[in-house]
C-alpha cells in the first residue's frame, strides 16, 4: 500500500474529518472509498435496484407521441424543401 501527501485548506480538512467520523472511518480509509466511487466504471448497487422499480409504460407515456393519430387531430404542415 503506498501513501500519499495531500495538502488540504482548513475547510476541506474539516469536511474530511467530520465526513470521515461520521462514517466510521479513518480518513484514509473515507479518501480511498470517496476514489474508487467517483472513478467506478459501473452503476452504483442501489441505482441498479431501482431497475424495474417503476411500470415503464407509466413513466415515459408523457413523453411519447400518441401511436396512432386520431380524427380530430389535423395531418401535419407542409414542409419546406431544402
Amino acid at each position: 500500500m503506498s501513501q500519499v501527501t495531500v495538502y488540504l485548506d482548513d475547510e476541506a480538512e474539516r469536511v474530511l474529518r467530520e465526513r470521515a467520523a461520521a462514517s466510521g472511518l479513518s480518513q484514509s480509509k473515507w479518501i480511498s472509498q470517496l476514489i474508487r466511487q467517483s472513478t467506478a466504471q459501473a452503476w452504483p448497487a442501489d441505482v441498479v435496484a431501482l431497475s424495474g422499480a417503476w411500470a415503464d409504460d407509466a413513466a415515459i407515456a408523457p413523453l411519447c407521441p400518441p401511436k396512432r393519430r386520431s380524427r380530430t387531430q389535423p395531418s401535419d404542415v407542409p414542409r419546406e424543401s431544402w
